[in-house]
């Protein structure tokens, strides 16, 4: 049996459920430097099934590589605490940055809680990354991080991790 989706080309966008989709939408766009493709809503469906009053959808794109789909939902059955990293399902987008400290500094400046950091990356295949976790004003996770341009994983394998060589 063929391994992977059959036919597939790439991921299209991530999707992330945000408590206030205005304020969500601005955080992507000042603090992560996102741009609005579009907005849309109220629906009263969602294609999961699961029961609910209305959806709210905002896309952006965020940086050269990838979609981000912020959505608000208003529901009966709807847990509204912030799960935390440990929790299943919970999730965190990671930025690859120039200067951690320079990043760190300005997500702060845009409302941002930095977490201890920065931290040096656990595991000797990571030696040498620095990663630095920071909670959104809605209290998701995030990452920056730094790595050099070559880490010693690269001895074990020919896949490398993306790593565009220009800023956006």
């Amino acid at each position: 049996m063929q391994k992977g989706i059959v036919s597939a080309r790439h991921v299209d966008h991530v999707g992330i459920t945000v408590p206030d989709l205005k304020a969500a939408t601005e955080f992507f766009q000042d603090a992560l430097g996102a741009e609005l493709l579009w907005q849309v809503g109220p629906f009263h469906e969602t294609p999961t099934g699961v029961p609910i009053h209305s959806i709210d959808i905002a896309m952006l794109r965020l940086g050269p590589n990838i979609n981000v789909e912020l959505m608000a939902f208003k529901a009966d059955r709807q847990q509204q605490s912030m799960p935390s990293n440990i929790d299943f399902g919970a999730t965190h987008i990671a930025f690859f940055v120039d200067d951690i400290e320079a990043a760190a500094a300005s997500l702060v400046a845009h409302g941002a809680e930095l977490l201890a950091g920065p931290l040096e990356a656990k595991g000797d295949v990571k030696k040498g990354e620095r990663i630095w976790y920071f909670k959104t004003p809605w209290g998701a996770f995030m990452e920056i991080l730094w790595r050099p341009d070559h880490l010693p994983y690269e001895e074990f394998t020919t896949n490398r991790l993306f790593q565009p060589k220009d800023t956006w």
